[in-house]
């Protein structure tokens, strides 16, 4: 909680330094999950920080404990967090075939949520690569989901995706 905290306020260093200390305690414990979940915290402080390289190494190895532990969610995530990585990069061709398997995995759990999540990454990845029509059907889609869920924070985020969309389309009216 105080490295995600650190996290929260921008103090990357402390957060690292706080994630680092919860692997290593974790591995003292012999929990695999929870040693990826840290590492998926610290890969998230290097996303954050640009150390893409190091973020996508980070999240390559929570994915393989996620996996061997049968965490199906903690993969779904990982493998949007990896579309978020190659996104950053501009690997559109990474980013798209990582989103398309976490929402792909979502879907396979029926977690609502991931689902609608996954969706409006897929989208935001379309208008990346101006695909302006495939991103509002994709937000459209997210954006039922969320409402469906009752989900304010997911609505209003597409919200915003659809305006900053429409923006960049110097539709200002919409």
């Amino acid at each position: 909680a105080l490295a995600v905290n650190a996290r929260d306020r921008g103090d990357y260093v402390l957060a690292s330094l706080l994630f680092e200390r919860c692997i290593a305690i974790w591995k003292d414990l012999g929990d695999s999950a929870d040693i990826a979940r840290a590492i998926s915290n610290l890969a998230s402080v290097m996303k954050l920080q640009g150390e893409y390289a190091r973020a996508s190494s980070l999240y390559d190895e929570c994915l393989a404990l996620f996996r061997t532990v049968g965490d199906g969610v903690g993969v779904a995530w990982t493998l949007n967090y990896l579309g978020d990585v190659a996104r950053e990069k501009a690997d559109f061709v990474a980013a798209r075939s990582f989103c398309e398997q976490s929402l792909a995995a979502f879907r396979r759990l029926q977690d609502g949520w991931g689902i609608a999540s996954a969706l409006s990454d897929l989208a935001n990845l379309m208008c990346d690569q101006g695909n302006d029509a495939e991103a509002r059907r994709l937000y459209g889609e997210s954006l039922r989901m969320f409402q469906g869920l009752g989900h304010k924070r997911g609505i209003a985020r597409v919200l915003e995706c659809l305006a900053a969309s429409a923006a960049a389309q110097s539709n200002a009216e919409q």
